[in-house]
């Protein structure tokens, strides 16, 4: 999977040129791109799909909490073409250029199930991911061990994380080896 940023633009046409150049060597099947309310980087998802791309569409938090959840995964999936969906980004992370506000895990279980349910009902063969974690230090294992704690492993959906460093990646290793049986 290739994350592509999408400014548009000139930008636009190097990028795409080069996803088909890694798809047509067979070294891309899947793309990550972001969804906006604005319809912003919709050029990136037609073309994606038009060249046979699967998609793996990230919603803001911000769109969510602008609109609604229910109301912006309305909007967004019938705007983007999409296969996987990532329920917002690292809620914990205070980069404004990732999150304008942070929330907390009890916050966005409560709402990540709400979404989930609705979009099983109404969306039965979308696949929804989780909010990845943020991936330095123990901040993000502690967030994912909440998420568990909170019911994220009675949902049918894709665990994201994000691993920035080596000991991330052993900090996840100690909660992902607790929680095996269920995974």
């Amino acid at each position: 999977c290739l994350v592509v940023q999408s400014p548009g633009g000139t930008a636009f046409n190097v990028q795409m040129d080069a996803v088909r150049t890694l798809q047509r060597a067979g070294k891309m099947t899947w793309i990550r791109l972001n969804t906006h309310l604005d319809g912003r980087g919709l050029q990136y998802h037609l073309e994606a799909r038009r060249v046979g791309l699967k998609i793996f569409s990230v919603v803001h938090l911000e769109d969510l909490e602008r609109a609604g959840w229910q109301n912006a995964f309305d909007t967004l999936y019938a705007t983007y073409p999409g296969d996987i969906w990532e329920i917002a980004g690292e809620i914990s992370n205070g980069d404004p250029n990732v999150n304008r506000v942070t929330i907390t895990p009890e916050y966005y279980m409560s709402r990540f199930r709400s979404l989930y349910e609705y979009v099983r009902t109404r969306y039965p063969a979308v696949t929804l991911t989780s909010a990845p974690t943020f991936g330095t230090g123990n901040s993000g294992s502690l967030e994912l061990e909440q998420f568990f704690k909170l019911g994220l492993l009675d949902m049918d959906v894709v665990v994201a994380i994000n691993v920035y460093s080596n000991a991330a990646l052993s900090n996840y290793a100690t909660v992902i080896d607790r929680y095996a049986a269920r995974l």
